[in-house]
């Protein structure tokens, strides 16, 4: 437990000056709604307010429209750091549990444990996942072969969740070999990066909701992939914290 500790330490002390690039993708999309927001915005008010009082209103409204949409660019961020951070720590302490044993060994059960208790410990997670390609974890696929909860071929693929009462869900990981809807394995998997696979649909239970995964591969030490960690955001956990923010008055409705 103490060597996890100092493990989960030393990769979040790393993982801070990463989340940047990743996120510009997202904030440069959002610059572009709120930037058509603010010019439609304008726009009517230009035809609502008599000349005299235009240019004021317009200028107070502008500025309070581009804060707001800093304020928002802020709270996403923040969503995004956290999920990194998340998917950087345990991949990093995988990847040591793969190369070095003597330092850190860690079974299936266990590294499922860890991935559940991180989902348990941060309620903006929907849900935590690592996947391994064959035999890579433990060399050991053909004994969990046609096991309850198990992946139908024995692959290390576990998935932990949250439901909306905050009960949590295991499952194998579905489609992640499936070009689509296996792209949060597939393009890490290609491109050894970094990856924001941006909103998809995906069922739990018997509702589909949507989310943000953010994905870290797990490389070894020549660079040959070896598998993903990922963390799992809703959207409408997101559009939740955006909510909070007020503007004109609670006269408004901003959508992500």
């Amino acid at each position: 437990k103490e060597k996890l500790t100092t493990l989960y330490s030393l990769s979040q002390s790393k993982s801070n000056m990463l989340s940047q690039k990743k996120f510009n993708s997202i904030k440069f999309k959002l610059s572009i709604i709120v930037g058509i927001g603010i010019f439609v915005f304008s726009i009517i008010l230009a035809l609502y307010f008599n000349n005299k009082h235009r240019d004021t209103v317009l200028s107070n409204a502008t500025e309070k429209l581009s804060l707001t949409a800093e304020n928002i660019s802020t709270e996403l961020k923040i969503y995004i750091d956290k999920s990194f951070d998340n998917s950087r720590t345990l991949a990093q302490i995988f990847k040591i549990a793969k190369i070095s044993p003597d330092l850190v060994s860690l079974s299936r059960s266990e590294v499922s444990n860890i991935i559940r208790q991180s989902v348990v410990d941060n309620s903006a997670f929907l849900g935590v996942y690592t996947a391994w390609e064959p035999n890579a974890f433990d060399g050991n696929d053909a004994a969990f072969v046609g096991l309850p909860n198990e992946h139908p071929e024995g692959h290390f693929v576990p998935y932990w969740w949250r439901d909306a009462q905050n009960g949590m869900h295991f499952e194998p990981l579905k489609y992640y070999l499936v070009p689509g809807k296996g792209d949060y394995y597939l393009i890490p998997k290609e491109t050894r990066e970094e990856t924001i696979i941006e909103p998809i649909s995906y069922l739990f239970g018997k509702i589909y909701i949507q989310l943000i995964t953010v994905v870290v591969p797990i490389l070894d030490t020549k660079g040959d992939f070896l598998g993903v960690v990922g963390t799992d955001i809703s959207t409408q956990s997101m559009q939740d914290e955006v909510n909070k923010i007020d503007l004109f008055e609670g006269n408004n409705h901003i959508s992500i």
